[in-house]
Parts: C-alpha cells; structure tokens; sequence
C-alpha cells in the first residue's frame, strides 16, 4: 500500500464513504430539480423535506417518488421516462449550485488522507453526476476508488458495490469500513462484510440513524477520523 504508513492503533485498512446524506448535502438541488421536473409535466410541486425522503436509491427511485408524490410510488413507464429526462437535464444545468459540503467533512478527509488511509465513494447516484459534483466540491483527489450506481449492474444496498470498490483499493471488505447515512448503507455492508458507522444528519428515509444495527454512530467525518486515526 502505498502512502504514509497507518497508525497503529487502527484496524481499518480503508475508509468507503456514502455521497448523498454522508459527504454532501444534496437535497436541495435534487429538489429543485424534482420540482422543475413536475411543474414541466403540470403536475404539483412537493416539499423539499418530502423530496428529500425520496433521496438513497438511486435517481430513476427518487423521479419515480416524486411523480408519485409518495415513498415507493409506482408510475407508468412512460410518464417515468418523460420524468427522468426532464430531471436530468435540469440537474445537469447548474452542477453543484445548491450543493453543501456537511460540516467535519473536509476535516475528516484531510485527516484520513494524512494518515495514509485509502478511501473510495460508493452511491446509487449516477456515474456522471458522481464524478461531475466530486470535481465541482474540489473532493476528488482523495479517493482511489468511485462506485456509482450505474457502475455495476447493482446498487446498495447488495454488496458488490462494496466489493468492487474494496478491489479497487487493494483490501479485504473486512478491513473495510464503510460510511453512510441509512439502512441501505448498513445493510450493504453486513452483506459485504465490512464494518459500518453512521452519521445522524443523513437521508435515512425517515428511519433514524440511532434506530439503524450500524457498529458506531458518529456526530461527523471529523469525529470518525478522530477515532480511527487515534
């Protein structure tokens, strides 16, 4: 492995990190586009905590919710397929413009950089947007790996995601740990064998982080580096 050597005191050989709800905040441009998308198609416009419960599975789940108007609604083919071209052409107009990064993010990159950590990106967002906002927020450089979820030919919360990215790395999954927000990221671990925290502040579908079987639940990025890094 390449890099500074590892502090001692760390089990992990690798950090994977969830993008939406994990490393940035999103939703409000997700949002927007959603509502730009339904008011093309006349149809009504949602809240942005609602829209924001959409948000983990990928961008065809949050079109299809939000045409629904409800979690896990199902809508015709073809109104999907009008929806999902309108939000992608909005979402790809202004890249990054109502992106945040969540605070302790930076901080816990640096600090996990600077101890010689490799770390990857595992989403369900798509490939093109991934690496297009991880540009745009200046993140890219500190991950050897990107997963998106048009990578494989599955998403999160099956763990082939976690296992290619563990590859591209150069680690078992169980050196792994992983970083995420909801129940798709906890269970995508288990079934992948790597160890896997929380943060409180995420996208978890209305699910608590503090109710999720996630090994530790961290306040921040900061505080997770603080620790493995100890």
């Amino acid at each position: 492995m390449s890099g500074s050597p590892l502090p001692s005191a760390t089990r992990f050989r690798a950090v994977l990190l969830d993008l939406d709800g994990t490393l940035l905040h999103t939703v409000p441009e997700l949002a927007h586009a959603a509502n730009r998308m339904l008011q093309e198609l006349g149809l009504p416009v949602l809240p942005e905590a609602l829209i924001g419960t959409f948000v983990g599975r990928g961008i065809r789940r949050t079109v299809s919710d939000s045409l629904a108007g409800r979690r896990d609604g199902e809508v015709g083919e073809e109104l999907l397929a009008r929806g999902l071209a309108v939000f992608e052409r909005v979402y790809a107009e202004q890249p990054g413009a109502r992106t945040q990064v969540f605070p302790g993010v930076l901080e816990g990159l640096e600090q996990l950089a600077a101890a010689g950590l490799p770390m990857g990106v595992v989403t369900n967002k798509a490939g093109r947007f991934t690496l297009q906002l991880l540009d745009i927020m200046g993140m890219s450089r500190y991950f050897g790996a990107v997963v998106s979820g048009d990578t494989l030919a599955v998403q999160k919360p099956a763990p082939e995601p976690l296992w290619h990215a563990c590859a591209q790395l150069g680690v078992a999954p169980g050196d792994a740990l992983f970083i995420g927000d909801s129940k798709h990221d906890v269970a995508a671990a288990r079934a992948a064998g790597c160890a896997v925290w929380c943060v409180p502040y995420g996208y978890n579908e209305g699910e608590p982080a503090d109710t999720l079987a996630c090994d530790r639940l961290v306040a921040s990025l900061a505080e997770a580096a603080a620790l493995i890094c100890r």
